[in-house]
């Protein structure tokens, strides 16, 4: 009865060594991190595009403002040149004055397409600020979860440590002929090498059992194994 429940307090350690082994725990982790790195990765391509129009839309800005001034200075010339010809003809003055209303109308245009420019940039600067707090939110949680992650697994390593010391403990109390029968069925049945009788049957194919060899498993003289799995039949509760 000792080396059954023995070898069936190993089994537990096996199957919980191989749960461990999957790191399904994991996965979920994994998963987040690569959606962080690709949200961080199209947050970083957003902030450039925006480093490039912001750069396209500030050198407009300057263009239309030496633009503005220099059809300010024109039109100040025109309107002095007006002044002066007061004198001459009608002909000259209604030329000169259409002249002055043509540049300021060009001005009053390019100082709106200047303003529309101009906040054109405040909200690229806006939107860039956004993006920036938005990437500096995804890698905080990146990081997070990276140390999370390194958190996880160092504790599976640690739990795999003890589970081989226990492993070692339950295996240096076994006899030679139980040890190496549970050693050669653990190679077919990673995880569950041995069975209990249940009402007749095997608790691991769930096939009846022959009432001869349950029999043998009730006395407790040697290990059975299922006629038909070829498992280590136990009787325990």
């Amino acid at each position: 009865m000792e080396q059954e429940r023995l070898i069936w307090d190993l089994q537990a350690l096996a199957q919980e060594e191989y749960e461990l082994l999957k790191k399904d725990g994991l996965k979920p982790m994994v998963v987040r991190l690569k959606q962080l790195q690709e949200s961080i990765k199209r947050a970083e391509e957003e902030s450039s595009t925006l480093v490039n129009l912001l750069a396209e839309a500030e050198a407009k800005a300057a263009k239309l403002d030496r633009e503005v001034a220099r059809m300010t200075k024109q039109a100040k010339g025109s309107k002095d040149k007006l002044y002066q010809a007061k004198g001459g003809s009608l002909k000259e003055l209604l030329s000169l004055q259409q002249s002055v209303v043509k540049m300021e109308e060009e001005i009053t245009n390019s100082e709106n397409r200047y303003m529309d420019v101009l906040n054109e940039i405040d909200n690229l600067k806006a939107k860039q600020k956004q993006v920036k707090e938005i990437i500096k939110s995804l890698k905080k949680e990146y990081n997070e979860g990276v140390k999370e992650y390194k958190k996880t697994v160092s504790q599976i390593d640690v739990r795999l440590a003890e589970l081989k010391l226990k492993r070692e403990e339950i295996e240096e109390q076994l006899c030679p002929e139980t040890l190496r029968l549970y050693t050669e069925t653990e190679k077919r049945f990673p995880r569950n090498a041995v069975a209990k009788i249940k009402r007749g049957t095997c608790s691991g194919c769930h096939i009846s059992i022959p009432s001869v060899l349950v029999l043998r498993i009730k006395e407790g003289k040697a290990l059975q194994r299922c006629d038909n799995c070829g498992r280590i039949l136990i009787n325990i509760p």
